[in-house]
This record gives structure tokens, sequence and C-alpha cells, in this order.
């Protein structure tokens, strides 16, 4: 009797729910840049893009030249941005990212950019990450959540999240941090950022992709649950 091991409740766990109904981009092996008629590659296709990276990057560097006079009267702008984590996380629009004084006095270290035709401002006192993604419901937001979470976990000191406004893209990749870290679901989430940035909207298609993040975690959190009583065993030596 003694040696008998004891059972482990287990839980019948439901396949995932949601159903999208913004469904993602296909890839079109045809589809060509309008600038040069090269096919757009497969890992640039995203919504709505109309050129091949080559092409983009150039029209990136024009574009930075022709807005330059409106970020120099931007600097002189109110900070956009706010704290979502104390010490950790701040969440904004793109003028919270070229106050550079602003941005050492928060002790930022990381900044992550979410969006196209947004720009690393600061390269050599800043490091970035950039996920090139359209504030549009059908674009394929769920992939960034994990690396976006390593990312800001990485930050020697706090991470700055910004897209164009700080409403839709940056905010769904800051929701989807607080409910991996503070294990909540989207709605507990979603009020806990916009009570830090009342202006957050994430598009539908997002929110969608949010849900669906959500009961990805509950099932990792379950499978956790289930290995912990093993990882005893396998690492500590304890029985059941």
């Amino acid at each position: 009797m003694g040696n008998q091991q004891k059972k482990i409740p287990q839980k019948e766990y439901k396949p995932l729910t949601i159903k999208r109904t913004y469904p993602k981009n296909k890839y079109d092996p045809n589809k060509k840049c309008e600038t040069c008629s090269n096919i757009i590659e497969k890992n640039f296709q995203i919504s709505s893009m109309k050129f091949c990276r080559e092409c983009y990057n150039k029209k990136l560097i024009e574009n930075k030249k022709t807005n330059f006079p409106f970020w120099e009267q931007s600097l002189k702008s109110k900070y956009d941005g706010n704290e979502i984590l104390e010490n950790k996380l701040y969440l904004g629009g793109e003028t919270s990212a070229y106050r550079k004084e602003k941005l050492k006095e928060l002790n930022i270290t990381n900044i992550l950019i979410v969006g196209l035709y947004l720009y690393k401002f600061f390269p050599d006192d800043f490091i970035y990450k950039q996920i090139e993604i359209r504030d549009e419901e059908n674009e394929e937001i769920l992939q960034y959540f994990i690396p976006s979470i390593l990312f800001i976990n990485q930050s020697k000191g706090a991470c700055l999240v910004h897209c164009k406004g700080g409403m839709s893209r940056s905010a769904s990749i800051v929701i989807s941090y607080i409910m991996f870290s503070k294990k909540i679901n989207f709605d507990d989430a979603y009020d806990f950022v916009s009570s830090k940035r009342g202006i957050i909207c994430p598009n539908d298609g997002f929110v969608e992709q949010l849900k669906e993040f959500e009961e990805m975690l509950e099932l990792i959190n379950y499978q956790f649950k289930f290995l912990e009583p093993m990882q005893r065993i396998l690492f500590e030596g304890d029985d059941f």
C-alpha cells in the first residue's frame, strides 16, 4: 500500500474555441512590387503591402527626409507616453520615441516599434526591435506576442512599446504582456492597461487574437500545473 502512487486529478481541457472573423492574408506567390515588379517575398507580404523590402526601405529613407521638419516640431510637444508597469513598461505613440532626454530619465533601455514607416531615432542609445505590421483587422499580430514578451523581459531597464498613435497595435502587444505576466484574462488586462492609458482601442481583429491568446495561456498554465508534481519528483526527489 505504501508504494501506491497518488492519482493526479486531471481536467478535460477543451480545444480553442475562438473563430476568426478576420482571417489572415494568404501568401500570393505572384504578388509583384509596384515599383520594381519583383515578387514580394513571403515574409514581407503583410496586409496591403505594395512594395518589396528593398523598395520599402528606400521609401522609408525618403519619407524620413520629408517628415524631418514635422519631427523637429514634435520634439517640442508634450511627451506622449504612459507608465504601465512601474520602472518596467511604457506605452505610447510615435512622439514618445524621439524625446531622448525623457527616455533616459525614465531609464528606458529597450524600444519596441509596432508598425510600418516608423523609425529608430537613436540606434546608438537604445536597443530596438521592430514589428512591421499595419493596424488592420486581418493582420496576424498573435505571432508576435511571445517574441515581444521575451524582448520586454530582456530589458535591463524599462521598455517602451509604441506604434503611431499608441492606441491599437502597441496597445495589443502591451495587453498580451500583461495577460502573460499577471496571468489574467483579456478583459482584466484590457481594463488594467486602459486605466493607465485611456485612449487604447485595439481593432476587432486584434481583440479576437488576444482572446485566442488567452485560451492558449490557459492551456499552458494548466499543463504547467499538471507537470509540477512530476517536476518535483524529477528535480527535487519528492514523492506523490
